[in-house]
């Protein structure tokens, strides 16, 4: 094979890589917003007058400056279905990572290492395509990782082997600038091979050292003129500057960055792919030493910077930085192996790799984890990250209209229901952020929901689960954590979504047939049992389970059936409904608690280590230590155990049973130690039992039976932080503004990093009008605790004029 023919099928290999792992189904909700949108514009055959998606308290111009990517996307889809979306997307990004293959390879090797140096571009471009697999989505990204990708080959290839590619990139741009706002990115390049061009020149005029890709002052000139014609094409789009600012509005934006998910700061821990391709890349640039690109360098800070400062942008360290740690790979290998080996090696490795790259497509392809990751190969959609079971219901309900929704359903409910049903919002999340904040606050807060309603007139509710309790009294008080608001009644609940109407609105007639009157979904198995207690028949709670169960095939309605069914004693019936369910904690919970009852504490000890692949708490490795004592394995006891106790130290179950276990094992010492610390941990315990209950009767608004438990807290543990600070909200509550400025104080000086206590300081200035030291309140409110529970009320306040 010619050394020609090797690098050919390296880049063929590689991008069919990643087009065989970009045919799947269609899991970005976004890409609905798209293909309404593009959709919208060819049914106009222009520009819709006004915003076409969401219904508008008022007729919203119309705005979308990534119009051209979604007239294309629907075009595509408008030939082929979602087969002609999902392959459209495919052959881009195939496209984007043969570029960056072909980038890698320049300045190209010499003629004895060029196999070599294509197997080993290769590799290393393989080995990122996992980390930007997550970007490969119907999105106008895909725009941004080709035209991006293209523009930095173009400069190379220009630079370092005289092809004019480079002439063509203003017209790239005026496409760019019509498909995503990010074309701003595409000036970084520019700006670094200029400023990195003209340092290595003058480094070689000065010392005459020539460093790789150092421009001709001809080439400079061109670049800079390519610079300025690009900047130019920029602007043909429909909304002339203004639309290159989108990506500097986005950023200015600190309520859409609290809380949008991929808007999310990194972490190394979390999310250390990009961390650990950015540290290769800088330890590239040691081993290229001498040779290294100030242009690279100055290409790469940048552009890895930006992809470590959120998940949204994390792909951008593969699409500029794989490239730099080929090249510099290449020319680390060309140093060290003799031109009589070289070719071998590219043998050798060429058959690893090809091995490598088609086990993990293969694996991957196969729905192998951790592999496989969220997606399933194949043309189509998953309903699974949709309402449309929940849309289902509405259609065969006859309900139309408005739709109050959780915001990323609210292109896919535009794309399948307009002019049926129409959103209030849709991903692009473009509404004014106090009416965002207020749909959000609404859930929990019926002023919100009533205000809401009455300015935007919607009869249908269509909300996710909450991912966290809204309100500590709600079970207290029979509240439904998935919309607080009585006036509206849960009429559908799946695994997915939760659809409420109005009582005294047009479906009063739905309403009355189709109410959910005692199961709440999003309250939790345990409601169950508050229920029960409360003298509900079981029957009726089964037959609500059954119902749900029957008509949506919910997994959550046969787990809340298992957990009642484990209630009531009825422990074989829980273990035949719940025993096929895999991937649920709960399930694990509820077959461990009933195979433990039962007596079959083997199988209760494998559902509780299933259990403990999600969820660590301190229960369940306590009940795993009951059952391995039972079986007679003390050590294996003592060890769940210790770990219980070591998870909470206040886990009061705990203590009795390591005394005993470590008496059986004839450490009378280690018993005598716990026995020791349990009369200190039981106090302590009870004062955290106080502190709860305390909570939800604060949050339930029950302020004076609210701080007398926080009291008992404090006589228990004195050093409370947390009973110190709710003691003080509820004072302020019950207009002891100077007793609850003490105890915020106390609570700041047990504990500097309690949030909570910041948020009542600004609470109690901002009644006594220090406006200025209640926001500095407010802002480490924020800083401690950003999603805390009063972090939107706390935001709201900041965004008030001072």
């Amino acid at each position: 094979m010619t050394d020609r023919a090797a690098r050919l099928s390296v880049g063929a290999l590689l991008a069919t890589m990643v087009l065989a792992l970009a045919v799947v189904e269609v899991y970005d909700t976004d890409a609905w917003t798209h293909l309404a949108l593009g959709r919208s514009i060819a049914a106009e055959r222009g520009f819709p007058k006004s915003e076409p998606l969401n219904f508008p308290d008022g007729p919203a111009p119309y705005y979308n400056d990534e119009w051209l990517f979604d007239v294309i996307l629907y075009l595509a889809h408008a030939a082929a279905g979602l087969a002609g979306v999902i392959l459209l997307k495919a052959v881009g990004l195939a496209a984007t990572f043969y570029v960056l293959y072909r980038d890698a390879l320049l300045p190209p090797d010499a003629p004895s290492h060029r196999a070599l140096g294509a197997v080993v571009a290769g590799i290393a471009l393989a080995a990122c395509v996992p980390v930007a697999r997550y970007r490969f989505v119907e999105r106008p990204d895909i725009a941004l990782m080709l035209f991006l990708g293209v523009t930095v080959y173009a400069l190379n290839a220009y630079v370092s082997t005289g092809r004019r590619l480079l002439w063509g990139i203003p017209v790239l741009y005026a496409l760019w600038a019509n498909m995503h706002p990010s074309v701003v990115v595409g000036l970084a390049p520019f700006a670094a091979f200029l400023v990195g061009g003209g340092a290595q020149r003058a480094i070689q005029r000065w010392y005459g050292a020539t460093l790789p890709g150092t421009p001709t002052a001809r080439q400079l000139r061109g670049i800079a003129l390519t610079f300025v014609a690009s900047l130019v094409a920029t602007l043909a789009n429909p909304y002339g500057p203004g639309a290159l600012l989108a990506p500097f509005r986005l950023g200015a934006s600190s309520w859409l960055f609290a809380d949008i998910e991929e808007l999310q700061p990194l972490t190394l821990i979390g999310d250390p792919a990009p961390f650990v391709i950015a540290a290769l890349v800088g330890a590239s640039f040691l081993l290229a030493a001498p040779r290294v690109s100030l242009t690279s360098l100055a290409l790469a800070v940048p552009i890895l910077s930006l992809g470590l400062s959120a998940r949204r942008f994390m792909f951008l360290s593969v699409i500029v930085g794989a490239p730099i740690l080929a090249r510099h790979m290449r020319w680390a290998l060309a140093r060290i192996v003799p031109a009589g080996a070289a070719r071998k090696l590219a043998v050798a490795l060429g058959t690893v790799g090809v091995l490598a790259v088609t086990a993990f497509t293969g694996l991957a392809l196969a729905g192998v984890q951790p592999l496989a990751g969220p997606w399933r190969p194949g043309i189509g959609f998953d309903t699974a990250l949709v309402p449309e079971g929940a849309l289902r219901y509405l259609d065969r309900a006859g309900v139309t209209g408005r739709v109050l929704n959780t915001p990323h359903w609210g292109g896919y409910i535009a794309w399948r229901d307009l002019p049926r049903r129409a959103p209030f919002v849709d991903g692009r999340w473009r509404r004014p952020a106090a009416m965002l904040e207020e749909a959000i606050l609404a859930r929990e807060r019926p002023g919100s929901l009533d205000r809401l309603r009455e300015r935007l007139g919607f009869e249908i509710i269509l909300l996710d689960y909450p991912a966290v309790e809204l309100s500590h009294g709600a079970v207290v008080q029979d509240v439904d954590l998935g919309l607080a608001h009585p006036g509206w009644a849960l009429v559908y609940w799946d695994d997915l979504a939760l659809v409420y109407l109005r009582r005294d609105g047009p479906f009063r007639g739905v309403v009355e047939r189709d109410e959910y009157r005692q199961v709440k979904p999003a309250n939790g198995v345990r409601q169950l049992d508050h229920r029960l207690a409360k003298g509900l028949a079981s029957q009726t709670l089964e037959a609500e389970l059954r119902r749900n169960i029957v008509e949506t095939g919910s997994l959550t309605g046969r787990i809340f059936l298992g957990a009642l069914y484990n209630t009531l004693g009825s422990h074989d019936r829980a273990i035949d409904v719940l025993r096929s369910i895999r991937e649920r904690p709960v399930a694990h919970r509820e077959l461990a608690f009933a195979y433990a009852r039962r007596g079959d504490l083997r199988r209760a000890i494998e559902q509780s280590m299933e259990l403990l692949r999600f969820d660590d708490d301190p229960s369940v490795l306590y009940n795993l230590g009951l059952a391995w004592s039972k079986l007679g394995h003390d050590g294996e006891a003592i060890r769940y155990l210790e770990r219980a106790r070591a998870r909470d130290e206040l886990f009061l179950q705990a203590y009795p049973a390591l005394v005993e276990a470590y008496r059986r094992t004839a450490r009378p010492d280690r018993a005598r130690e716990i026995e020791a610390a349990y009369p200190s941990v039981l106090q302590r315990a009870r004062a955290r039992e106080h502190v709860g209950r305390g909570e939800a009767l604060y949050f339930a608004g029950a302020h004076a039976p609210a701080a007398a438990e926080f009291a008992a807290a404090l006589q228990l543990d004195p050093g409370s932080a947390q009973a110190m600070m709710y003691l003080g909200l509820s004072r302020l509550e019950l207009g002891e503004g100077n007793d609850a400025l003490r105890l915020e104080e106390r609570a700041l000086a047990a504990n500097p990093r309690l949030g909570g206590a910041h948020w009542g300081l600004a609470r109690i200035y901002q009644q006594r009008g220090e406006r200025d030291r209640a926001r500095r309140h407010l802002r480490e409110y924020l800083r401690l605790e950003p999603h805390g529970q009063w972090y939107r009320e706390a935001r709201q306040a900041l965004r008030q004029k001072p």
